[in-house]
């Protein structure tokens, strides 16, 4: 077992459950140090979440709990080595601090100013919501600026909009 800090779309549990069925959520969990970016190149060319560190930034996401088997499958789902890269970091929940695993894109895979496709940023909003992250944090990824796939039959965008359209509807946006 292995703890896991989701910041980005994975912190909407039933995303995660889809790619790691052991996915067992522990809470709200926040990581100092760090703040958040839309720059990782997707391989749809658009811009995913990373962290970035920043001495005085704080990133809030989910903390899971995963069996060692979903890790490597969590691996590919990321594209460790393609990608994002799998690092280690302090998380505190409450008074607890935990060391757990997440994913961070390396300097080569990241774009500034890549656009950021609704679909994706709304699996980040849900999570957020589902986890009852400060409203803060709420706001400032809501005032992300997002615009619609160009490819309205992508595959990714698909999933996405069917989990959505699955979860409650105070987790959504609009």
């Amino acid at each position: 077992m292995a703890l896991y800090f989701a910041y980005g779309s994975n912190m909407l549990e039933p995303r995660l459950r889809a790619r790691c069925p052991s996915a067992r959520l522990i809470g709200a969990a926040s990581c100092a140090g760090h703040d958040i970016a839309f720059d990782k190149i997707g391989l749809d060319g658009s811009g995913k979440a990373t962290l970035m560190g920043w001495a005085g930034g704080t990133v809030r996401g989910g903390l899971y709990q995963l069996d060692a088997r979903d890790i490597e499958a969590l691996d590919l789902f990321e594209g460790v080595g393609l990608g994002y890269d799998r690092i280690e970091l302090e998380v505190t929940q409450g008074p607890r601090v935990h060391l757990a695993f997440t994913y961070q894109a390396g300097p080569r895979f990241r774009q500034p100013g890549l656009p950021v496709f609704d679909w994706y940023l709304d699996l980040v909003l849900a999570g957020a919501r589902q986890l009852a992250l400060p409203d803060a944090w709420i706001a400032r990824l809501a005032a992300i600026e997002a615009e619609p796939d160009p490819l309205p039959d992508r595959d990714r965008r698909a999933e996405a909009l069917a989990l959505l359209s699955a979860i409650p509807a105070a987790w959504r946006r609009g």
